[in-house]
């Protein structure tokens, strides 16, 4: 048989609070006595020196990506549209340009070459790239 009672409105007496559980006490917040003897609490922030302006921040952080930029827009022709490709593959400063230097070439065209090649580069962009790291 199943139970076709309504549901309750309202708590059962039982369950409703009667009296307060905590008894007041300097570390009881409910005791209206603590807010009233003291002052209103106020959390200030910590001080700390200015920073600077955003731009300075992003023009520094900024200037090897200008760099790296640069040297693939000397390029002749210019290779500025592959540093979406070479950012795909880890290569965005200068630093990783002289890194790619310095492999040899078997580990630069296994690991570098054919995933650059893979990712849309021309054989053209690469010898032009690898001309302008060489002279580096």
């Amino acid at each position: 048989m199943v139970n076709r009672t309504p549901p309750r409105i309202q708590t059962p007496e039982r369950f409703q609070k009667t009296a307060d559980p905590l008894p007041p006490s300097p570390l009881n917040n409910r005791n209206p006595q603590h807010f009233d003897d003291s002052p209103p609490r106020t959390s200030t922030p910590a001080r700390s020196s200015p920073s600077p302006p955003r731009s300075t921040i992003s023009s520094i952080k900024e200037l090897p990506v200008v760099r790296f930029d640069q040297i693939l827009d000397s390029c002749e022709p210019s290779l500025l549209h592959i540093s979406p490709i070479l950012a795909n593959m880890g290569i965005a400063s200068e630093g990783h340009l002289r890194a790619m230097k310095r492999l040899s070439e078997e580990t630069r065209d296994k690991e570098l070459k054919e995933e650059a090649l893979r990712l849309g580069m021309t054989v053209m962009e690469w010898a032009i790239l690898l001309d302008k790291v060489q002279a580096m």
